[in-house]
């Protein structure tokens, strides 16, 4: 990591494998006011910003090939996190959304 970055990270703090993060540079770092590990597939980070707040949620979605449960947790959490942000700030959900392109499955 280059000098002067700082990383929030959600996930096993003992194994550092899996998880989200957000690298902030050194003047997104003053402007955090929050964040919050949810869990190893969800982070949420809340910064000043000069007209209103904004809000992200990280994310890293499951695969189809994960159990339909895992799948139904995971967007369940992130309802939650988005129904616990502030509903006057700009919310961005970013990440690795797993998402399928076309309707080729190989």
């Amino acid at each position: 990591m280059a000098s002067g970055q700082t990383m929030l990270y959600s996930g096993d703090e003992e194994l550092h494998e899996g998880g989200v993060g957000i690298m902030l540079s050194q003047q997104a770092e003053k402007s955090l006011m929050e964040w919050t590990p949810i869990n190893k597939r969800i982070i949420t980070a809340r910064f000043y910003s000069r007209y209103r707040r904004v809000t992200i949620i990280q994310v890293y979605a499951p695969h189809n090939e994960k159990e339909d449960e895992e799948k139904e947790q995971f967007y369940q959490e992130l309802q939650e996190a988005l129904d616990g942000c502030n509903r006057n700030d700009i919310i961005i959900i970013m990440g690795d959304l797993n998402a399928k392109v076309g309707s080729d499955n190989s």
